[in-house]
């Protein structure tokens, strides 16, 4: 018996090592793809929108849009 560790086929090998710079760059792509969203913030039109639900359902929320009560 030998206590060496078992030898792996050097292809297996590269396609491991692919597949995890594949997946390194999907959670890139998708970590930037977010921030760019979160960025954007909410449009005007759409917190004016959902201000008027909260008034109407009678929630309160901050979508970052400007309310008209004082």
């Amino acid at each position: 018996m030998s206590n060496s560790p078992p030898e792996h086929d050097p292809t297996e090998l590269s396609e491991l090592a692919i597949e995890r710079v594949r997946e390194d760059l999907l959670g890139r792509q998708l970590r930037q793809l977010y921030a760019d969203v979160v960025e954007e913030g909410v449009p005007d039109r759409f917190a004016s929108l959902l201000d008027q639900l909260d008034d109407s359902t009678g929630l309160a929320t901050d979508t970052g849009g400007t309310t008209d009560e004082s």
